[in-house]
């Protein structure tokens, strides 16, 4: 099980959001699926903050037990423009972000219908 809690950022030091988000995963690679599939909506961060999508960062902070008496943690930055599916976001506009957002939740709402039945 590891613990994992993060902040996104752009060009400066500073996050996005002021309070991390925090979860725990079974392991690592939970950890780096989970970044994959929530792209879009990291980079919404950047995008609500009038921020450069190329500049989003990923602050990252995992702690890992070990055994009862030992554990391992650990900090580290990624940059979005380093992850694969950051690439299809890249050139998006503001405009083409915004129909995304709307078409993300619009989706999301049919299937709550859906799958309320």
């Amino acid at each position: 099980m590891i613990k994992v809690s993060m902040n996104i950022g752009g060009g400066g030091n500073s996050p996005y959001n002021n309070i991390p988000m925090f979860w725990e995963m079974e392991n690592a690679r939970e950890f780096t699926n989970f970044i994959r599939e929530q792209m879009f909506n990291i980079l919404l961060h950047s995008h609500d903050n009038y921020g450069i999508k190329s500049n989003c960062w990923i602050g990252v902070h995992i702690f890992e037990d070990v055994d009862e008496e030992n554990y391992f943690e650990w900090d580290f930055i990624i940059h979005c423009k380093n992850i694969r599916e950051f690439k299809k976001y890249h050139k998006l506009s503001r405009e083409e972000m915004d129909s995304l957002r709307v078409e993300r939740d619009r989706n999301n709402k049919l299937n709550d219908i859906l799958n309320d039945k």
